[in-house]
């Protein structure tokens, strides 16, 4: 592949993400964020066709395979899990270290 850097998209909405990974894209990043006193969580979606399945998402125009879009969901879902387990742990860490340094 040429040194050309793919499209990232940031969203939050596990549906049009789901409908993303299911058609090759993949995630880059994850990100938690503290609104409302709630966690929401953004995530980096990346892909040589993520352009083209954004247009078709948005435009109504979006086809899945039932199948490959439910285990997408469910992978999604088990990888925000998995992030705001390792935020938690690393918010008590940093609360522990703190009681220390006093």
């Amino acid at each position: 592949m040429d040194n050309v850097s793919l499209p990232v998209l940031k969203s939050s909405d596990l549906y049009e993400c789901a409908y993303y990974f299911s058609n090759g894209c993949t995630v880059k990043d994850i990100e938690l964020v503290e609104e409302n006193k709630k966690q929401v969580c953004f995530l980096f979606m990346t892909g040589e066709n993520l352009l083209f399945l954004q247009q078709n998402y948005f435009k109504s125009e979006a086809l899945v395979n039932l199948f490959d879009f439910r285990r997408a969901y469910n992978r999604l879902m088990n990888l925000i899990a998995l992030a705001k387990k390792e935020a938690t742990a690393r918010s008590k860490e940093q609360a522990g270290q703190a009681r220390v340094s006093r």
